[in-house]
């Protein structure tokens, strides 16, 4: 069995990492982590924002502790693997003041006794006062305590010493700690102290601990000294993973992102699994991962034997001692204990929280509408009474009978009734030759139209075999089916929403409906029926006023959705209009022949087109003009081409010479222009990219090298510039500064203290 911790710097941070963005869901991860105990730190998120995969990963146990006040701010979680083994008991907290509701009893607590701040030594703050109480301590969910028989599992993240005013809270957490470990030994359990305990205890641990200046003073910290103590020989725990490598450099467990400190492994060894001196012979192997990556810290783990002898030749395995669940574990919280006893996961485990227990109604079932259940319809089909549903839902089937939308009311379905000379008693019997008159209206088709204009849009659904139904309500559907036997037509029944005094679940026969929704006189149909004829015709809307009607020219044409590409085609012409368009081609083509020596430029394509087509006198779809109009576009054509030819002419510097010929004026006109284009074209582009091209990175005085451009990400007036510092790792010794490293301890084979800012660099370069 495999027991892992790892400061995680964030739930949300693993799905940035290879392999853990590959994997779908937080079960995935748990599984390519492969420990049967799981201690997560620093979870930064709270309850309200955990969703139920993260808070009930298939197989495995969660258990979370979040501060009470601050969100997003530290927070612990321990999962197990249910197929290997059950908590028996859980806490959150170490002074036993955090409780659920209601309050845990005394058989569900692991310790009788828990600390008190009468029965510490608390560190006072700087204004002198000293804690009277465990509670503010313990609100900023730090602690995770369980319960798993051979031992008690205590998953902490300790305070950071990165501010001084917490200095005391910090100490004083520690103390809280160690209390509760003193009290579980007293009481003969066996303990493991596992997580970021944020404290190094041997220069060893720290990257810079065997530099001269830190060697004689590195214990000077309170903190050090006391973690020490604590797991020192005469201690009452083992630093197991340091007892498995006592001579290891460089197993440190966390790194400075912020200034690469990990590819140079410059860390420090703060993360530890803490055991008690009676678990040593349970432990097979211990160690860190330092390749997975993820956080700001890795992986610290330890493997238990499966089994183990004791002094008498006795074999006992962990699984006995652990309480194994049997196969058939049930997710919802039952275990099985040794002995075939079922029992529940703690309390506090989040598979009995309420909102994942499915205890809790959710929000999204209050907005949810609810169909009519089939027992409540076959009960009211079988006393001929509706059901408690108001309305049947859109498409629901139940059983047999399906209702297909949109349902239409009685008073909607016309009754043959209104005929002349046929009463409602020989509609009910029947027409002449026996068809019904609803078969008449609907033809055996959905939706078809009937006589008076109206849609019938409800299909005769087959009611479902059942015994000692009201004979009442089925001689209609009796009649339905001997009706359909001898027409080959289906028969129809009327569905009306529940709640308008419909029997049989909504379904009536067609003598109820003519009884109870008398259709409107015929005299009304005709008059509304002559004013849609009307209004369509006139084009008046439904308030009666007149709409524009659009005038089609030329041939009627269906009119569909328009395609974007349409809007980018030119319009189409006639015939005509383009046979006017190649006789204009022609012309232009036969001025082109006739006028060799001048360049004809054509600035508008439908005016070169209609041009063309007043030359050749053909109106068709061009634009057509008298002779004199055709002339004076000619003439004017032939002036533009003459200014262009003299423009042309008076550019070229070798039109002076007279042993020049016209031709050779040309090519020598076209080469000058050529070359200008060219040569402005090379200003432009070298100083666009002169403007454009990013700044030359300086190189570090030290070093000689190119420097290393950053991002200012932190909130101020500097955030968003850019600023270059030596690209070498950082490592014992590197330059931090005059001010915090004298020049005597500095190592120039890390990086040295270059920084200069990126608008310093362009401002040098010039413009």
């Amino acid at each position: 069995m495999r027991i892992l911790t790892w400061n995680i710097n964030g739930i949300g941070t693993l799905p940035k990492y290879h392999p853990w963005n590959t994997l779908k869901n937080c079960e995935a991860i748990l599984d390519e982590i492969a420990a049967d105990i799981v201690c997560f730190q620093e979870l930064k998120t709270s309850r309200r924002a955990l969703d139920a995969p993260t808070a009930v990963p298939g197989k495995y146990d969660g258990y979370f502790s979040f501060p009470a006040a601050k969100g997003g701010y530290s927070g612990v979680a321990v999962y197990t693997n249910s197929n290997t083994l059950t908590a028996h008991k859980a806490e959150e907290g170490l002074s036993g003041l955090i409780q659920p509701k209601p309050p845990l009893s005394a058989d569900e607590r692991i310790s009788s006794t828990y600390p008190t701040a009468e029965t510490m030594d608390l560190m006072a703050d700087d204004a002198g006062e000293v804690l009277n109480s465990l509670s503010d301590l313990d609100k900023e969910g730090r602690a995770l305590v369980l319960d798993f028989g051979l031992f008690v599992l205590v998953n902490v993240y300790c305070v950071a010493d990165s501010a001084d005013v917490r200095y005391h809270f910090k100490m004083n957490y520690y103390y809280m700690l160690q209390e509760r470990v003193r009290i579980l030994l007293s009481e003969g359990r066996e303990v493991i102290v596992l997580g970021d305990l944020n404290s190094c205890p041997a220069p060893i641990d720290h990257c810079e601990g065997n530099l001269l200046k830190y060697r004689d003073t590195f214990l000077d910290s309170p903190h050090r000294t006391w973690l020490k103590d604590w797991i020192s020989e005469t201690g009452p725990l083992v630093d197991i993973v340091r007892e498995r490598w006592p001579e290891r450099d460089g197993m440190y467990t966390c790194w400075n992102t912020k200034i690469s400190a990990r590819e140079s492994n410059y860390g420090c060894r703060i993360d530890f699994i803490l055991i008690t001196p009676g678990l040593r012979r349970w432990v097979k192997h211990g160690d860190i991962q330092a390749s997975v990556k993820g956080s700001d810290h890795c992986p610290v783990y330890i493997d238990l034997h499966d089994s183990i002898t004791d002094e008498t030749g006795r074999e006992i395995t962990l699984a006995s001692l652990l309480c194994r669940p049997s196969a058939n574990h049930n997710h919802q919280g039952s275990n099985s204990v040794p002995g075939s006893e079922m029992r529940e996961t703690p309390r506090i485990c989040a598979r009995q929280w309420d909102e994942f227990s499915t205890k809790q109604t959710l929000l999204s079932a209050f907005f949810t509408k609810r169909g009519p259940s089939s027992s409540s319809l076959i009960s009211a089909m079988m006393s001929n009474e509706e059901p408690e549903s108001s309305v049947l839902s859109q498409g629901s089937s139940l059983g047999n009978i399906k209702v297909q939308t949109p349902v239409t009311p009685v008073s909607a379905v016309p009754s043959s009734s209104t005929k002349k000379g046929v009463t409602p008693a020989e509609e009910a019997k029947g027409t002449p030759n026996g068809t019904s008159s609803s078969q008449r209206y609907t033809n055996g088709e959905e939706g078809k139209e009937m006589e008076d204009g109206s849609h019938f849009n409800v299909q005769p659904p087959p009611l479902p075999e059942t015994t000692g139904v009201n004979t009442s309500a089925m001689e209609s559907v009796t009649s339905r089916e001997r009706d359909q036997d001898e027409t080959g037509q289906a028969g129809t029944i009327a569905v009306k929403p529940v709640g308008h005094g419909g029997s049989l679940g909504g379904l009536r026969s067609d003598q109820e409906q003519q009884q109870k929704a008398p259709p409107p006189p015929l005299k009304e149909q005709q008059q509304q029926q002559s004013t849609k004829k009307r209004k369509a015709g006139s084009g008046l809307d439904d308030s009666g006023q007149f709409k524009k009607q659009r005038k089609e020219k030329g041939p009627a044409r269906s009119v569909g959705q328009a395609t974007l590409a349409s809007f980018f085609q030119k319009p189409g012409r006639t015939q005509d209009g383009e046979k006017s368009q190649r006789s204009g081609r022609e012309s232009v083509r036969r001025g082109k022949r006739a006028e060799a020596t001048v360049m004809v430029m054509v600035v508008d394509d439908e005016e070169a087109e209609g041009e063309g087509d007043a030359r050749e006198g053909t109106g068709g779809g061009g634009v057509g003009g008298s002779d004199g109009d055709e002339d004076e576009r000619f003439r004017r054509d032939l002036e533009l081409a003459i200014a262009l030819s003299q423009a042309q002419m008076r550019s070229s510097p070798d039109l002076s010479s007279p042993s020049t010929s016209v031709l050779e004026s040309q090519d020598l006109s076209s080469s000058s222009q050529l070359s200008c284009t060219t040569s402005a074209r090379t200003e432009s582009k070298e100083g666009w990219s002169a403007l454009l091209q990013p700044l030359q990175a300086p190189k570090c005085i030290v070093h000689g090298e190119p420097t290393k451009l950053f991002t200012v990400n932190k909130p101020g007036p500097n955030k968003g510039k850019t600023f270059y510092v030596c690209s070498r790792p950082v490592g014992p010794g590197y330059d931090m500064g005059k001010n915090r490293r004298p020049r005597d301890e500095v190592d120039s084979t890390y990086k040295c203290d270059f920084f200069k800012w990126a608008s310093d660099v362009r401002r040098e370069r010039g413009p």
